[in-house]
């Protein structure tokens, strides 16, 4: 036997077979992460699992402690530069080396002394951040263990957002690689990203996608008859679909069938821009029971992906999550995204009512007023997007998805 293998540690045999839930967060209600983890984890029975949550060193003094759940401090994982270029590149490759890859590997010890004190026998890693991936590659060769791997964003996206160099993203992105190739199964977030896995690394993907609720009843008519509402929360990162979007709004004069338009954003951070008299309601961040209710005031729920060249590959792979919560309301969505994003790949499968693949503003202010001024249109498409929410974006289904995923039967 080599001296790799004579490190390998089967805990299979351990205390209790226990599942090591391996994430860069903890289950909660703060965002939508730790939403989704807390309920992954009930509809499954918690006491069959140990979490170890990865956390920056600002969550782990803002987090408490419970049972089940051992919280890690992670590395700083955002590459800065000394130096612009090539130069830059190198010199931040080589930083990452000595100061973030030791830290890992320590930390990969502890998690796997965490393991070992709890009998665990297979590993449930969420690849959604990079620190994750290097700690899960470390652990998977101490630990004789299944490995069931989810990806939430593509790996090419977390690694740009933490500004990694080349080489760093290189070795980050192989790692995930040979994460998924090894994985009894892969949960991913959409079609696209499983079709994309399933030829680039051979993985065994499912689809496990968020459903927020079960009976949710269409709201086909306006809410009123003065104004016309659009709605829009979470994160915006498409600015040239934003910027297209009020554009139309201002060729429209902010009206439409005689109703005054006005525009309600929940979001931490949002740039308006208008030519014209404007009437925009901006809460700022709000509880996702409150971005619920305030959605669901509204006549129409605008839901945008990225046209830009640069995060192609981010509308290809990504599926917002916020659609689960949108159709829950029971009223119509605006998908307004490239023909080659996620969305209106899904669409094409199961109808959601309103895609618009154009940054015209003309052509994205006539899909408005046809919503605003044809209700038979209007009623069609909340039953559309009422019909999606209570079938594949249903939380009977989440559940069943999640349960298939782990124990590896049929959704």
């Amino acid at each position: 036997m080599s001296a790799v293998q004579t490190e390998v540690v089967n805990v299979a045999e351990g205390l209790g077979g226990k599942t090591l839930l391996l994430v860069g967060s903890v289950p909660g209600q703060r965002n939508v992460g730790q939403i989704l983890l807390r309920e992954m984890l009930d509809c499954l029975g918690p006491s069959q699992f140990v979490v170890a949550g990865l956390l920056s060193a600002g969550e782990v003094g803002d987090t408490p402690q419970s049972d089940g759940v051992r919280i890690f401090r992670r590395p700083h994982e955002h590459s800065s530069r000394a130096f612009p270029g090539r130069l830059g590149g190198m010199v931040a490759a080589i930083n990452r080396l000595r100061d973030y890859e030791p830290v890992v590997a320590t930390l990969a010890d502890e998690v796997h002394a965490y393991a070992q004190d709890n009998g665990v026998n297979r590993v449930w890693a969420i690849l959604n951040m990079p620190s994750v991936i290097d700690v899960c590659t470390r652990l998977m060769t101490r630990l004789d263990v299944p490995l069931l791997a989810h990806v939430w964003d593509d790996v090419n996206h977390l690694s740009r957002q933490q500004g990694l160099d080349a080489m760093t993203r290189w070795r980050t992105e192989r790692r995930f690689g040979s994460l998924l190739a090894r994985a009894e199964r892969t949960a991913v977030i959409g079609e696209t990203m499983s079709a994309h896995y399933s030829a680039c690394y051979g993985a065994r993907c499912q689809i496990v996608r968020h459903g927020v609720a079960d009976g949710i009843v269409a709201r086909d008519r306006p809410t009123g008859s003065d104004e016309f509402v659009i709605g829009f929360s979470g994160g915006m990162y498409c600015p040239s679909a934003w910027n297209a979007f009020q554009a139309a709004l201002d060729r429209l004069g902010w009206q439409t069938a005689g109703k005054r338009i006005r525009l309600v954003v929940m979001s931490g951070q949002v740039t308006f821009k208008t030519s014209s008299p404007a009437r925009v309601d901006y809460l700022g961040w709000r509880s996702d029971a409150e971005v619920h209710e305030r959605l669901a005031t509204c006549d129409l729920l605008y839901l945008p992906q990225p046209f830009e060249a640069s995060q192609r590959e981010l509308a290809e792979l990504s599926f917002p999550t916020k659609l689960s919560a949108y159709v829950s309301t029971g009223r119509p969505v605006l998908v307004h995204a490239p023909q080659h994003a996620s969305l209106p790949v899904f669409a094409r499968a199961y109808p959601l009512g309103q895609v618009c693949t154009s940054l015209d503003p003309a052509v994205i202010a006539a899909v408005i007023q046809q919503l605003a001024t044809e209700p038979g249109l209007y009623a069609e498409s909340a039953r559309a997007s009422t019909a999606i929410a209570n079938s594949v974006l249903s939380k009977t289904n989440f559940s069943a998805q999640v349960r298939a995923f782990v124990d590896g039967g049929a959704a």
